[in-house]
């Protein structure tokens, strides 16, 4: 890197991977507290919102994946992957019931 704007350009970009929210996040998801079942309706408003702002304020490619309903957390598609200068970081989720994402992901 040569100076502040090779850096710049490496944490620059344009698309964005989501995947859509299951039925299955209702009952499924990991919480920190047990705040009982997750508003489906909410989430599913809150990620329409959150996806409208990167396509139309951020004005990102939005690549939507359709939700795994076997996989209730599958809408947290950055925890799984990131990507910097067209190389993927592939992670292993702490929680063994989120670590089939990463291949689900690399799938997709």
């Amino acid at each position: 890197m040569d100076d502040a704007r090779d850096v710049e350009k490496l944490f620059t970009f344009d698309t964005v991977v989501m995947r859509g929210i299951p039925d299955s996040l209702k009952t499924g998801a990991l919480r920190q507290d047990d705040l009982g079942e997750v508003n489906i309706g909410k989430a599913r408003e809150h990620h329409q919102f959150y996806m409208k702002t990167m396509r139309d304020k951020l004005k990102l490619h939005v690549e939507l994946l359709e939700p795994d309903e076997s996989l209730p957390d599958c809408p947290f598609v950055e925890d799984c992957a990131v990507v910097v200068d067209g190389t993927a970081l592939i992670t292993c989720p702490g929680d063994p019931s989120r670590r089939p994402e990463v291949r689900c992901e690399l799938s997709s």
